[in-house]
């Protein structure tokens, strides 16, 4: 609130604003500024925290879905065999039999290399691929108890093309993984390995089934080579340097006679001396922490990596881990150019807030420069405004505290001239003028009976303090001015940027200009007008 005893040329009142105004526009600049570089770095860790989670999610989701389906119908076909087995489709076993209801079978799986039954004590019938046709193995004795085992060599159209006697067999010695999966209790069909082919060099993962027959145990087993595993693995590669790979996460593998789940780690194969490290951290890291199926970043080889590990989605591929890993930096380099287009959006938010807050200022400081200094109002200026009646930016009030007809103080005297104050802050601010009657009389201040000026201008301060508040003082200024032989009070109000109570002792008034009047306004208009008109 302006100090009415002191005395200055016009527009003085006006240089302390503009420095308050400019004050506020650098502390406004250096916040903002502080905002958006907090904000930036926020959003920007936060987004690529939220992008690497993703592309760990999508990419998780990808090869899932490529090795279910690389898997799933493998087990499919090795249940349905365990029909054929159970109903006796399989007859004696004969190689005839099972060439013509396996070959059609196989035809529809190119990521099966081979099928093996087996009984007890030895291999009784393979049927490998054997491009572009098929290698049988039969080792079945006669009903006779005669027979050795022989090599059926079938074309492209499965029709058999030589045979052959097999100068070597494959007994249980030589399959120490078969007598697991014979004395389980588990029927399949289930994953096991890896394990070698008979009469190969090649490690292979096997979805095997058992069955019974004339109390008698077989086994069968569709066979993935491992090669054709990796091949896979190396199709999922989604970084330069990241592994998709596959993993036991229920160890441990054939204690208690119960057979190995899918693998304990397989990759693609590249550089094992330095996947495997990364791998089994990730693999260690995921488990302690409880199996989330969430991305998460880990530690390995002194490098931050992110890795996503599930269970391979499918009933037929229960029990069989998958995971993805992708050293961080590679991320990063992935999402590297986003970051220009956050350091584009913040300026953009900096330029629009300078804006915005440059155009307040702009306006304050014109309507500022435009306004009157009520220490310097001239006089015929006081009566262009009476002459001009009251109107939503001006009224009268005949006395500031005097009850004329009460002939007495009056506080209800006092609180209209207050309410009128308080409704042009809430509003677009105005001017009241005291020591006029509402038909424009110009009767004067000596009516409120005050021993002197500087006792009128302190009565109205102490007034505005106790009834608004002293927080509000800089929106108020008022002197008083002569007119004629006369004295008025012009006090001029600007708007406020917060709302202005009327407070009475415990009651708290909301007003707001309405057309040459001050309106009190009920609590829920009073909330959907300071909704609508401050910040």
């Amino acid at each position: 609130m302006s100090n009415p005893n002191k005395e200055g040329p016009p527009g003085a009142a006006n240089a302390p604003r503009g420095a308050l105004l400019l004050k506020r526009l650098l502390i406004f600049l250096g916040i903002i500024t502080i905002f958006i570089v907090a904000w930036v770095l926020t959003t920007y860790l936060s987004a690529a925290r939220n992008r690497a989670e993703t592309f760990m999610q999508q990419s998780t989701e990808k090869a899932g879905n490529q090795l279910s389906n690389f898997f799933d119908p493998v087990q499919s076909a090795a249940t349905i065999f365990k029909g054929w087995a159970e109903s006796g489709k399989l007859g004696r076993l004969s190689a005839a039999t099972l060439n013509a209801l396996v070959i059609p079978l196989l035809d529809q799986l190119p990521q099966v290399y081979s099928l093996e039954v087996f009984d007890a004590k030895r291999l009784l019938y393979m049927l490998r691929r054997d491009d572009p046709g098929w290698l049988a193995y039969e080792n079945v004795l006669s009903p006779q108890g005669k027979g050795r085992p022989v090599w059926i060599h079938l074309g492209a159209d499965s029709a058999e093309m030589k045979r052959w006697a097999a100068e070597e067999t494959t007994g249980s010695a030589d399959l120490q993984w078969l007598g697991d999966v014979l004395t389980t209790a588990r029927r399949g069909p289930f994953w096991t390995g890896p394990h070698p082919l008979p009469f190969k060099k090649i490690s292979a993962y096997s979805s095997v089934i058992s069955w019974k027959q004339d109390s008698a145990s077989y086994a069968a087993a569709f066979n993935i080579r491992v090669s054709d595993i990796r091949q896979q693995l190396a199709s999922l590669r989604f970084t330069e340097s990241g592994f998709t790979f596959l993993f036991d996460p229920d160890p441990p593998s054939i204690s208690g006679g119960q057979p190995h789940p899918l693998p304990d780690v397989i990759t693609d194969g590249e550089a094992p001396g330095r996947s495997e490290p990364v791998l089994r951290q990730a693999i260690r890291v995921w488990r302690e922490r409880g199996k989330p199926v969430e991305a998460f970043k880990f530690q390995a080889d002194e490098t931050r990596w992110w890795g996503q590990l599930v269970r391979l989605k499918g009933s037929k591929s229960r029990g069989a881990g998958m995971g993805v890993v992708v050293p961080e930096r590679e991320l990063q380099a992935l999402q590297q150019r986003d970051g220009y287009l956050y350091i584009l959006a913040a300026l953009v938010v900096l330029w629009i807030g300078l804006l915005v807050f440059s155009r307040k200022y702009l306006r304050e400081a014109a309507r500022q420069r435009h306004a009157f200094d009520t220490r310097q109002l001239p006089e015929d200026v006081i009566r262009r405004m009476i002459e001009g009646g009251e109107s939503e930016r001006l009224e009268f009030k005949s006395t500031l505290r005097w009850n004329l007809k009460a002939d007495r103080p009056g506080k209800e005297i006092e609180l209209a001239s207050l309410k009128t104050v308080a409704a042009f802050m809430n509003s677009d601010g105005g001017t009241l003028l005291v020591g006029v009657s509402d038909d424009g009389t110009v009767t004067g201040t000596a009516a409120d009976r005050f021993e002197n000026d500087d006792k009128y201008l302190q009565h109205f301060s102490n007034i505005f303090k106790q009834h608004i508040g002293l927080e509000f003082s800089e929106y108020v200024e008022f002197a008083l001015r002569p007119v004629g032989d006369c004295q008025v009070l012009v006090v001029t109000c600007r708007k406020s940027a917060r709302p202005v109570f009327l407070r009475n002792k415990k009651d708290e008034h909301f007003y707001i200009r309405s057309g040459p009047s001050s309106r009190d306004l009920t609590p829920s208009q009073m909330l959907e007008y300071v909704q609508e008109r401050f910040d």
